[in-house]
């Protein structure tokens, strides 16, 4: 069926083609030389199908249907391919009215975007509105965001905006004829770098917040994980909801070993790659951002929200967040202790240690690579002190600490159980399952790996008495020096 309407949209759209080669086949020699001349003359214009393709379809409003159906089957095309992307490149420079916004949001631009017409930032307005459009509006606007996801230089404002980063860092992508989601991505990856200005950083910020609102506005995400968002997410639109459900079950089969809800391989990389970047401004993460709005505005006022910054002030202050959002940043915690990768600031700050000493260590075991290697004489100090945070804040449930939690996933229930009765959900439990634990390591009641992870505990400890929970509550620091 789908076959059949592609062919339709063609013969459309290539009639009025047929027809002028039907002509010049019938033409004089002299004629035919005439016009090959007159297309050779013009400027940077080949005597191409897809050019005449342009030509036909400038003033015809289902054309942005037809090039996204072309673009997203270029088996179809296969000879054009290029040529496509060039005419929807040549399209995103026009920031004129786009005849279909014109046809089908007149009333939503009338309603809410009129100043932004007149400064080219139509469909950035409505991209904005999108869940508050009109249906066919939405469905128009919600064609051309996918069109720009599969390739951001379609969005000729961002593309000015950003120039200079993309000419240090993005060049070899932007270079490509055929764009599938690169460019972007190498945009979100260097949105803090030196040469990226503020304006290119807002962008690239306001175009991944709406790429949450619909997992197809992420082209590489949506191609790579389309299959396992309908096997194990089904029915789900938002991203943001997607890449908890994927999250989840990816995690799950990290901490558990589980088979029967495994994500795909590529699917789980293209994942990985987009909760980075979800990681490093709260805002792209709305329940946390809203449930944690009072406690960001009282605590965390003045702290900017790109490299993480707020989500590390709100994590600094969890003692004092309001209960809704202390279990929110808890299972942001216990997500970023599985996979580590997730936790932006450790990331950034400990790169050049991970480098160092972690190169071949998996994303999993990163955290534990750096525990491993605190003390090492090549240790960065700001590295270290943040090893040692995270350490904290994993000593404070057991929950926070994957390799314990697993190694002592049969002795917790057996001699705990009494504690975890008494836990509120998602809650520090303030270290008292894991100095449970330490009184049966003493009375050599432990599985074997149980008791390892125990005895390393003990021995950081003894180092170091912050890492004792237990111990601070009872002992104020004034009494433990003395």
């Amino acid at each position: 069926m789908k076959m059949w309407v592609c062919q339709g949209f063609l013969l459309l759209l290539f009639l009025p083609l047929a027809r002028e080669q039907s002509v010049t086949a019938g033409a004089s020699p002299e004629g035919a030389a005439g016009r090959s001349q007159s297309v050779a003359s013009s400027p940077g214009r080949s005597d191409s199908l897809a050019w005449k393709l342009e030509e036909e379809t400038r003033e015809d409003p289902t054309r942005l249907k037809v090039l996204k159906y072309l673009s997203e089957h270029p088996e179809l095309f296969q000879d054009g391919r290029v040529e496509v992307q060039r005419l929807f490149q040549q399209e995103a420079l026009n920031v004129k009215l786009e005849p279909e916004l014109q046809r089908c949001c007149m009333t939503d631009l009338e309603k809410g975007c009129s100043e932004e017409v007149a400064s080219g930032w139509d469909l950035e307005c409505l991209q904005d509105r999108l869940v508050d459009l009109t249906p066919d509006c939405r469905d128009v606007v919600g064609n051309l965001t996918e069109l720009q996801s599969q390739d951001i230089r379609r969005n000729a404002l961002l593309m000015r905006a950003c120039d200079a980063v993309i000419q240090a860092q993005c060049h070899e992508v932007a270079e490509n004829p055929i764009d599938a989601g690169d460019l972007m991505e190498c945009l979100v990856q260097n949105k803090h770098h030196r040469v990226t200005s503020e304006k290119c950083a807002v962008g690239v910020t306001r175009f991944q917040l709406i790429q949450m609102g619909d997992f197809s506005f992420s082209y590489k995400f949506k191609t790579a994980c389309e299959e396992d968002v309908l096997r194990l997410c089904p029915n789900m639109r938002k991203k943001v909801d997607v890449m908890i459900c994927l999250g989840t079950a990816v995690r799950n089969a990290m901490m558990w070993y589980a088979v029967e809800r495994q994500v795909s391989p590529r699917c789980r990389q293209q994942l990985r790659v987009e909760e980075v970047a979800m990681s490093e401004d709260i805002r792209l993460q709305p329940e946390l951002h809203d449930f944690c709005r009072q406690d960001i505005y009282r605590l965390c006022q003045n702290v900017a929200f790109g490299n993480a910054q707020v989500i590390e002030c709100l994590k600094e202050n969890k003692r004092l967040l309001a209960w809704r959002c202390h279990q929110k940043v808890f299972r942001l915690q216990e997500a970023e202790m599985i996979v580590p990768e997730l936790d932006y600031t450790l990331m950034r700050v400990c790169k050049n240690m991970i480098w160092r000493f972690c190169q071949e260590t998996d994303g999993s075991n990163i955290l534990q690579c750096l525990k491993q290697n605190k003390n090492s004489e090549w240790m960065d100090p700001k590295c270290k002190r943040m090893i040692i945070n995270r350490q904290l804040t994993q000593n404070t449930d057991y929950r926070l600490n994957p390799v314990l939690r697993r190694a002592c996933r049969a002795d917790i229930p057996k001699f705990c159980q009494s504690i975890l009765n008494q836990a509120a959900v998602d809650v520090e439990l303030e270290g008292q399952v894991i100095s449970c634990l330490k009184l049966k390591y003493a009375d050599q009641h432990l599985s074997p790996d149980c008791e390892d992870q125990i005895r390393v505990i003990l021995q950081e400890s003894a180092l170091d008495y912050r890492l004792d929970p237990q111990l601070q509550i009872h002992c104020s620091e004034e009494r433990c020096r003395a």
